[in-house]
C-alpha cells in the first residue's frame, strides 16, 4: 500500500484467493491444490497444507488459520507455520447443511464466526460461531452470512445483498438486540 503502482508477487503464479496475515507480512493463497504462504516482499512459497478449494479463510492472530476447504466440507484449522489440518466442525445433512464457509475470528482467538449454507446456492443462510473451548457452535443468526466483528461492537454481515449490522456481546458471544441496515 506504500507503493504508487501494483506489482505481482513472485511466487504466487496461479495463485486464489489471498489473505494477509494480521500484520500484513504475509500472504497466503491457493495455489497446486494446496493452501501457501508467502511474505508479501516476496521470496519462496511455503506449503501449509492441502486444500482442493478454499470457501473463506481467515489467519489469526495467534498464528492460526481457520479455512472452509472445498464446497461441502466443515471449517478446519491449521498452524501458520504448516501442518495436517484439524477439522473443526462437520457438515450434517440431517440438520440441513451442505457447507461451513466464510469463517472470521473473533479478536480474543478463542472462537470463529462462520456461514452455514443449507445448499450450494442458499439464499437464506444461517450466521454461527464456533468456540474452540468448548469445541460447539452455534446459530447465531438466521438469513445473514460473512459475518465480520467490527471494534464498535457490533457484528456486520450481509443478508440478501444488503449490508446489516448488530450489536454483540464478545464476553458472552452473543447478539444483542436486532440487526440493522
Amino acid at each position: 500500500m506504500d507503493q504508487t503502482e501494483a506489482k505481482p508477487i513472485a511466487g504466487t503464479e496461479g495463485g486464489i484467493h489471498p489473505f494477509l496475515s494480521p500484520d500484513n507480512n504475509w500472504v497466503a493463497f491457493l495455489a497446486d491444490d494446496r493452501l501457501k504462504k508467502i511474505q508479501v516482499a516476496g521470496g519462496v512459497a511455503t506449503v501449509l497444507c492441502d486444500a482442493v478449494s478454499i470457501f473463506g479463510a481467515d489467519w489469526g492472530g495467534d498464528d492460526r488459520i481457520v479455512f472452509a476447504d472445498g464446497s461441502d466440507n466443515g471449517l478446519a484449522i491449521v498452524p501458520a507455520a504448516g501442518g495436517k489440518p484439524e477439522n473443526l466442525t462437520k457438515v450434517d445433512p440431517e440438520r440441513e447443511e451442505s457447507s461451513h464457509r466464510l469463517p472470521r475470528w473473533l479478536p480474543d482467538g478463542q472462537a470463529v464466526l462462520f456461514t452455514v449454507m443449507r445448499h450450494y446456492w442458499d439464499a437464506q443462510p444461517r450466521l454461527a460461531i464456533y468456540r474452540l473451548e468448548t469445541r460447539e457452535w452455534r446459530v447465531l443468526l438466521e438469513d445473514a452470512a460473512d459475518a465480520r466483528y467490527v471494534p464498535t461492537g457490533h457484528l456486520v454481515f450481509m443478508r440478501q445483498g444488503t449490508l446489516m449490522a448488530v450489536r454483540f456481546d464478545p464476553a458472552r458471544l452473543e447478539v444483542v438486540g436486532q440487526p440493522s441496515r
